[in-house]
């Protein structure tokens, strides 16, 4: 039995789960030299919750782009904080064995081990209670853009063994795209068509919000569109890409032209 009394430990602890990353590091390391046992107790609850944290990274590692803005300026798609943070809080009640097992999984997983099926299994069951429980996803006063997001990341997580794959090539993949490199990138690509309609389009959103510098994702699109001409791009799905970067274009290309008319005057000259 612990010092503290098992009330006041939930109490402590569904504090620390509301804490944000930062908070947690800090507070650990504040409370790593201390002997009074209360505080080691709460300092092993943090300890435990970052792992839990760590651990949830690591099983959703391809998709944790959706959920941040992009450095570049570009468009992307993006989910909001929640959908991520409360599918792993549903995790925990609904599958407490695999959320356990993944602990475990990844203390011992190295650079170079392949994915623990754990992981797989834990994104597997994550769409599933987004399809079939939203409503443990979703924050207590829902609005209509919310149980579409919920919906929509789960058939991304219907992606999630084709993005492992795709993103332990991507090292690959950034350099010159070969034949050969260029054939698995396009099974990969139909790969998700087949398990859904929208898969391709997703799976190069999950490709783009990955890479660093966003326009590399022209050379992919064109690739899995088998060196397709520029007309048809422009009429399919796919060329959102191309738009995106051409906004950010034409916004730098305005600010530039302001910048050197100067006092508000539009250079013409551009």
């Amino acid at each position: 039995m612990g010092v503290i009394a098992d009330k006041r430990l939930s109490l402590i602890r569904g504090l620390i789960k509301a804490l944000p990353q930062h908070s947690l590091r800090s507070l650990e390391l504040a409370l790593g030299l201390t002997h009074d046992e209360p505080l080691v107790e709460v300092r092993n609850l943090i300890s435990i919750e970052l792992e839990f944290r760590y651990v949830k990274e690591a099983v959703f590692a391809p998709f944790l782009p959706l959920f941040r803005g992009r450095a570049d300026g570009l468009e992307g798609v993006r989910f909001p904080a929640w959908v991520l943070d409360n599918i792993w809080s549903a995790l925990e009640i609904r599958e407490p064995e695999l959320y356990v097992q993944s602990r475990y999984a990844l203390r011992g997983l190295r650079t170079e081990d392949p994915t623990p099926v754990v992981f797989f299994r834990l994104v597997t069951a994550a769409a599933q209670i987004c399809r079939d429980n939203p409503h443990d996803i979703l924050p207590a006063k829902p609005d209509a853009t919310d149980g579409k997001a919920v919906a929509e990341f789960a058939s991304y997580l219907d992606l999630h063994r084709i993005s492992r794959a795709l993103m332990s090539k991507l090292p690959d993949l950034l350099g010159r795209i070969d034949a050969d490199r260029a054939t698995v990138l396009r099974l990969m690509f139909k790969d998700a068509c087949a398990i859904d309609p929208g898969g391709g389009f997703r799976l190069l959103e999950i490709l783009f919000a990955n890479l660093d510098e966003g326009p590399q994702i022209i050379k992919f699109v064109a690739t899995v569109s088998d060196r397709a001409s520029e007309r048809f791009l422009a009429s399919s799905e796919l060329a959102v890409f191309g738009e995106r970067i051409l906004s950010v274009i034409e916004a730098r290309l305005a600010d530039l032209k302001a910048y050197i008319g100067g006092r508000g005057k539009v250079c013409e000259d551009l």
